[in-house]
């Protein structure tokens, strides 16, 4: 999210700022190896336990394009669900 805001805010300001080309098999470590419009599924935690944080295991380190609904969704990914990304956060991105 922080991400997105500074983009936001360079363009706002007349700068262009700096987009990484997507990789061609969909993996991403962030945000920048991902293409616009889309998100890289890679939150460090999804929630608390007792112990600490919970790692997320839904998390495939793959670019999903952003969704309202399913018919927002490319053909190799046709269902928009919810994504934890941690305790505060939730998007809402295409998955197979």
């Amino acid at each position: 999210m922080k991400l997105i805001s500074l983009i936001v805010l360079l363009l706002l300001l007349g700068c262009t700022p700096y987009v990484k080309a997507p990789s061609t098999d969909g993996s991403c470590r962030n945000d920048m190896d991902c293409s616009s419009k889309t998100m890289c599924y890679n939150p460090s935690e999804c929630g608390n336990s007792p112990s600490g944080p919970v790692r997320c295991t839904l998390s495939d380190s793959k670019c999903h394009k952003i969704c309202t609904t399913d018919a927002d969704c490319p053909a190799e990914m046709t269902y928009c669900k919810n994504a934890p990304w941690s305790d505060m956060a939730t998007f809402r991105l295409c998955f197979k």
